[in-house]
């Protein structure tokens, strides 16, 4: 989920492939590359069908209308967008994170709307759909959420690990976990007001009262959508539906991807994996070789020749077991243990669609088979990627293609990076001292040349234009990781959320952060602002958060 300083994996061949316009190599991993959103809806055809029948699309489409409605968040939009489901989706996701997570899901899901809306212009409903991967297990990334810190270079962490820890260790899906003590949100609620009220010091008394109407609105979106759900799941799902449909009317449709109605109608779709594992497997071992060989560090492992698509979810205790797969002579046999309960798990049949969907409720997807998967239940064209995701896809896209298994057309969005008044006033601090920092007049310089750029629709000056705001963005960030300055770390930190080798305001900071300074209501469209139809894809961009 945490993005770090490019390195030598598979992304830094795709960016490269989008900035140079050189596909020869990057096609191999990825196959399609579109280097705009245009290029990528103009790749969609206008009548791409789902693969569900009439009645399983209005079996889904039921369920996702109870599912909004019954969290508060089926407005007139998401109802417009469940309709276009029988044409097919534009997809992203991201898994359940305590308190919403990093704002990197908002910009996730104002690339997904951004797309979808240049679709609609040209005459291609497709919904879209946000993944929230509760089938994943339990870990610190999924309850642990950082703030930037008033006093130091060090993030200030809000956990949950007290409370979920014990009856739902590392390895538990996701989605069985609920919800920690009443007591635990209003300790919370505390540690952010007394968080946020540390950077007073930098703000006029104008900025002081609005932040705290602002900080005001995010405690009660969070507390409210806290004690409306039960689970880590629904609480997720709750405060980005807020935020993107209730807040921003984007129609997103939220999709719990492990709830047992979405697991009976997708539980088929593993089939293909599973007849096609030899091919699958030696592919995804030859393309991982290859990717290595070209001095690219794959991440994900090699697939043993016993892989199953799918992990199976101990009915006692939620744990997610690995399974060895074989198939003989017609029978498929899946074997496996449960690390918690020590119970032995057997499973032999000639009739793998029936036990498919007889054990549909227990089978967790993996990275490579949720792709795969959830493409074929929704008809999805594009899936909006970060850079994790699109080093995986590397190894899985080359697989799947093997087997003559369909693949999606995987796009990443840009990282985006925002201002605050505590973040400028020491970056002012920095240059006074001879120090970069962001506020500098070639700062603004290249800034308007990409925004020219964009208005003439020049592709290549577009592409150069990225290519030197990346280049003076990890110049500063280089400068100031060497800089042993209290005031550079602490504006490193801010800037950049550089901790623990992490980069990327964006990729480590709670979406808090920046709402605190757009408000809830310019939130996810100032990420939108981002995109237009003659946007790249990857690189990076730069908000000013600062509307007031």
């Amino acid at each position: 989920m945490n993005s770090t300083l490019p390195k030598s994996t598979p992304v830094s061949l795709y960016d490269q492939a989008i900035h140079t316009a050189d596909t020869s190599l990057a096609s191999q991993f990825w196959v399609h590359l579109p280097r705009t959103l245009q290029q990528a809806v103009d790749s969609i055809s206008p009548t791409f069908p789902n693969r569900l029948s009439s009645e399983a699309v209005e079996e889904l489409q039921l369920f996702l209308h109870q599912f909004h409605q019954r969290l508060g968040l089926l407005t007139p939009k998401v109802e417009k967008h469940l309709d276009f489901l029988s044409n097919g989706s534009i997809v992203t996701g991201q898994q359940p994170v305590i308190l919403g997570g990093p704002s990197l899901i908002a910009n996730k899901i104002a690339c997904l709307s951004s797309l979808a809306d240049i679709a609609h212009s040209s005459g291609k409903d497709l919904a879209p759909v946000f993944f929230i991967g509760g089938y994943d297990s339990i870990q610190n990334e999924l309850t642990n959420v950082y703030f930037p810190n008033p006093l130091t270079d060090k993030p200030v962490l809000i956990s949950a690990n007290d409370s979920l820890n014990g009856p739902f260790p590392v390895g538990v899906a996701a989605h069985r976990v609920g919800l920690p003590s009443n007591e635990w949100i209003e300790k919370v609620s505390s540690q952010l007001i007394k968080n946020f009220n540390s950077f007073k010091p930098h703000l006029s008394a104008s900025a002081k009262k609005i932040m705290k109407e602002r900080l005001d609105q995010i405690l009660f979106l969070l507390s409210s959508s806290f004690f409306s759900t039960s689970s880590l799941r629904d609480f997720h799902a709750k405060i980005w539906g807020f935020l993107a449909n209730l807040v921003s009317d984007l129609g997103i449709i939220l999709f719990p991807a492990s709830a047992p109605e979405i697991r009976r109608l997708s539980a088929a779709e593993y089939l293909p994996l599973l007849d096609n594992q030899h091919t699958y497997v030696h592919s995804f071992g030859q393309t991982t070789q290859k990717l290595m060989d070209l001095g690219y560090q794959p991440t994900l492992r090699k697939r043993g020749n016993k892989y199953s698509p799918f992990f199976y979810e101990c009915p006692t205790d939620g744990f997610r077991i690995t399974l060895d797969f074989t198939l003989e002579n017609g029978e498929y046999r899946f074997e496996g243990n449960c690390d918690k309960c020590k119970r032995d798990y057997s499973f032999l049949t000639s009739d793998p669609i029936s036990f498919l969907n007889d054990h549909s409720t227990h089978l967790s997807a993996r990275v490579d088979s949720a792709m795969f998967i959830y493409q074929r239940l929704l008809g999805a064209q594009l899936r909006v990627s970060g850079p994790g995701e699109i080093n995986y896809y590397a190894q899985v896209i080359p697989a799947l293609k093997s087997a003559n298994l369909e693949i999606p057309t995987v796009v990443r969005y840009t990282r985006a990076y925002y201002n605050a008044p505590w973040i400028e006033k020491f970056g002012k601090i920095l240059q006074d001292k001879g120090k970069m920092s962001l506020p500098s007049k070639e700062f603004f310089k290249l800034l308007s040349t990409r925004a020219k750029a964009l208005r003439s629709n020049d592709l290549d000056q577009v592409v150069f234009a990225n290519s030197a705001f990346e280049s003076y963005l990890l110049e500063i960030y280089r400068s100031l990781s060497a800089d042993k300055d209290k005031q550079a770390k602490m504006y490193r930190a801010w800037q950049f959320g550089g901790f623990m080798g992490r980069f990327g305001q964006e990729t480590v900071w709670s979406w808090v952060d920046m709402a605190l300074q757009t408000g809830l209501s310019d939130y996810l469209p100032a990420y939108k602002r981002i995109y237009s139809a003659e946007s790249t894809f990857s690189g990076m961009a730069y908000i000013n958060s600062l509307t007031s």
